[in-house]
């Protein structure tokens, strides 16, 4: 059957698909005419079988013992979508007595379809075995009819379900339309709350000078810039802190020198606290370098704070470091600009790790667990969407008065940098419900003027559409509630070609007719 014959007769696509779809049916092909059945002849039949990687698709017109008649047999990779190209086929046939009757075809007529010839010695109801390319496992058929003679055969009916929807197999392969099993699995159901990325506070470091003085640069050390990216412990700046020799200028340089030792000190004790966490393994390594980054930076503001009240007749410089690793995300203040005690120079911010933080209202905590697993929602990002967020980190016991929310929050890896700090997102928390439920995939399910529909193929080139009624989604699944059975072959892929086949589809009044 020429592709040309089967676009005129069995589908009527808008014009948009047929432009993109019969640019591939090229070749010497004969008419619709010559082939057309007169008034009362056979019908063409069909049949399909699935398994997990395959799907055999059979049409052939009624059998009749002893008469030499052919099937045409097309194999579809159900993991892409795409026809099988080459490679043998085998079809074995067996009889309610146990006779069997195989025959093995070596090459397609085309890629993916294969031209099987048959001559059965009996009437009556046979069972068919198809063994594809790549496999060593058929496909069966259950019950495919033979008939006695021609006159009977000539009345075999085919029913098509109402509504049918008519996709030829070379159209699904070249648009990549996929489909599935729904399931009937256990469902956890989720609940989706707004969320935002935060940097955790060790992530995000303001660097501010523990003196009074002009920022400038000096020798090697230059400011660091917007953007740059600057290593634990690298000089980012330098301050100048002239002393007058006032009383005021004396009181400050000594309330300096006070507070950078409390600021030493304080920086010492962490750095205890560091090595004796990691020494147990309680916190890694990391935390040390990043004390003992403090502690130089404390020690610096000390020294200079002292070299401020010795007075040696210059002006004392205060090399500024960065306290992390990190990128250089805001520059407060600008080269030779006076800076008080205390003042931001730069930000620096490591987005390498973040934090998840979403809210939850308060009427939906008691489907909630101690700490729920989750789930993100990226908007306009579907390869970040669907993934974890991260380690559990924090439920809060406290209640915002005014949003009438908690927060919970989680830690994320974020080496790729994918999810930037601030960025808003969706959160998709685990609840205590849990339920037997049928499942499609959420790419199953299109939009009809406001309504959810899913299109079932009911075999390899028909389809039908179904209104569904929805209990919620992961992300990735929805659960349907009506519409769709266990087991039923949901459009998981390209169901758009399908919605715009059935705008133009009209089923044939009697059986399948090519």
């Amino acid at each position: 059957m020429s592709c040309t014959l089967r676009l005129q007769v069995r589908i009527a696509l808008p014009l948009l698909m047929l432009l993109v779809l019969v640019a591939g049916c090229g070749g010497d092909h004969a008419t619709a005419d010559e082939h057309d059945h007169a008034h009362g002849e056979p019908v063409l039949l069909q049949e399909t079988a699935w398994n997990e990687t395959h799907e055999v698709y059979v049409e052939y017109e009624p059998l009749v013992m002893k008469q030499i008649g052919s099937l045409l047999v097309q194999v579809t990779d159900l993991r892409t979508g795409r026809q099988v190209p080459e490679g043998v086929v085998r079809v074995e046939w067996q009889d309610p007595e146990g006779a069997t009757v195989a025959d093995t075809v070596a090459a397609p007529d085309h890629p993916g379809a294969w031209r099987v010839p048959v001559t059965l010695p009996t009437a009556g109801f046979w069972a068919l075995a198809i063994t594809v390319p790549g496999t060593s496992e058929p496909l069966n058929i259950p019950v495919v009819r033979v008939y006695v003679d021609s006159h009977v055969a000539m009345h075999a009916e085919f029913t098509e379900p109402e509504g049918a929807i008519h996709l030829l197999k070379e159209q699904q392969w070249r648009l990549g339309v996929r489909s599935e099993p729904a399931r009937h699995e256990t469902f956890v159901h989720q609940l989706r709350v707004a969320a935002t990325v935060e940097a955790p506070p060790d992530r995000r470091v303001v660097v501010t000078t523990p003196v009074a003085g002009r920022l400038a640069p000096t020798g090697d050390v230059s400011m660091a810039r917007l953007g740059e990216r600057v290593k634990l412990g690298q000089p980012v700046g330098v301050i100048r802190a002239p002393l007058s020799g006032d009383a005021s200028d004396l009181a400050a340089a000594e309330s300096a020198l006070v507070r950078t030792r409390q600021d030493l000190h304080l920086a010492e004790a962490e750095l205890e606290r560091a090595e004796s966490l990691v020494a147990v393994n309680a916190a890694p390594a990391r935390r040390v370098e990043e004390a003992e980054a403090q502690v130089a930076a404390a020690q610096a503001g000390y020294d200079a704070a002292r070299r401020l009240i010795a007075g040696d007749g210059e002006a004392p410089e205060l090399l500024l470091r960065a306290p992390i690793d990190g990128t250089v995300v805001a520059v407060a203040s600008g080269a030779g600009e006076f800076i008080d005690s205390g003042g931001p120079v730069l930000t620096i911010l490591d987005p390498s790790t973040v934090w998840i933080r979403g809210w939850i209202p308060e009427g939906t905590l008691a489907d909630l667990p101690a700490l729920p697993l989750a789930t993100i929602d990226v908007p306009g990002d579907p390869e970040e969407s669907g993934g974890s967020a991260g380690r559990p980190l924090f439920l809060s016991p406290e209640l915002d008065p005014a949003s009438r929310t908690v927060a919970v929050v989680y830690e994320l890896d974020n080496a790729s940098g994918r999810l930037r700090v601030g960025q808003a997102l969706g959160l998709r928390l685990e609840t205590s419900r849990r339920a037997d439920e049928v499942l499609v995939p959420m790419s199953a399910l299109v939009d009809e003027h406001g309504y959810p529909v899913v299109f079932v193929q009911t075999a390899g080139e028909t389809f039908v559409k179904r209104n569904v009624t929805l209990g919620g989604n992961d992300g990735l699944r929805a659960v349907v509630h009506t519409g769709v059975l266990p087991g039923e072959r949901v459009v998981s892929e390209a169901a758009w070609a399908v919605k715009l086949a059935a705008a133009g589809t009209s089923a044939p009044a009697h059986g399948h007719t090519h």
